[in-house]
């Protein structure tokens, strides 16, 4: 028997991802060694989603570190097969818990050269659908020793460096936003110090980090801080939405459906 109030919950779900939400955020995580970042965006996402926030996670990595294994998700079709036209985007997402959907994009992220013309042209309106359909687009960047942010990372527009507080993974965090703000031109950073036993432990790190960007890299570096075991609470106050608007197919059926949202919520 279906339940009304589950029934109509879903409606109205569906109902907002029509119209498009006004706080999009596109973030891409990434880190010059492991330090649990997966497990870390897992329980971001679980956090955001209790609070009522649609969640898509952009996987990059492949195996036990991917968080398609930490969901226990099975692997399917992916960016890559998207863009390529083999299917559909509504068909790469997986579903993995109420208002999580996950999208692998491992090949993409291996097989596409940013700035070169070819599949990855349609990256930028793959995001932008993306931000339609949920309240935060979460990238899981593959790591690489050439420190080349890939092209799907490179779709988001806040970049985080995750790294633990031993001194010499801080060492090489620096290192990693080093050569990226060197070769890739990019001057602004989020920082999240994983593992500190006390926040003013974080809170030191990120401040010598700050200094030294500036003055050094001419980067502008802001903390992105743990909240307990997730970063749910920063993401949401501490970074600025995307501007958008419903794609055109969803616009005219927007106006249409509005009345019924509201007698939903």
């Amino acid at each position: 028997m279906v339940n009304a109030n589950s029934l109509r919950d879903d409606q109205a779900a569906g109902l907002r991802r029509l119209f498009g939400h006004q706080d999009a955020r596109t973030v891409a995580f990434m880190a010059a060694e492991p330090c649990g970042l997966g497990a870390l965006l897992a329980r971001t996402a679980y956090v955001l989603a209790a609070g009522g926030r649609e969640v898509i996670l952009v996987d990059e990595r492949v195996g036990s570190a991917s968080l398609i294994s930490a969901f226990g998700a099975t692997p399917g079709q992916e960016v890559y097969d998207v863009l390529l036209g083999d299917c559909s985007l509504d068909r790469a997402l997986i579903p993995v818990a109420p208002l999580i959907r996950l999208l692998g994009a491992h090949r993409a992220a291996s097989a596409l050269v940013p700035g070169e013309d070819g599949p990855g042209n349609a990256l930028p309106s793959m995001f932008q659908r993306l931000t339609c359909e949920a309240d935060f687009v979460l990238v899981d960047a593959l790591s690489r020793r050439d420190a080349v942010v890939s092209a799907v990372s490179r779709q988001a527009r806040h970049w985080v460096v995750a790294t633990p507080a031993r001194p010499e993974s801080v060492t090489r965090a620096y290192a990693l936003i080093k050569r990226i703000a060197r070769e890739q031109g990019r001057t602004r950073f989020h920082l999240t110090v994983t593992g500190a036993r006390r926040p003013e432990d974080a809170r030191a790190i990120f401040g010598n980090m700050r200094q030294v960007a500036a003055d050094h890299l001419g980067v502008d570096l802001k903390a992105l801080p743990m909240e307990m075991d997730h970063l749910a609470g920063s993401l949401l106050n501490d970074m600025k939405a995307e501007a958008r608007t419903a794609p055109p197919d969803r616009q005219g059926r927007a106006a249409a459906g509005l009345e019924l949202l509201h007698s939903m919520v």
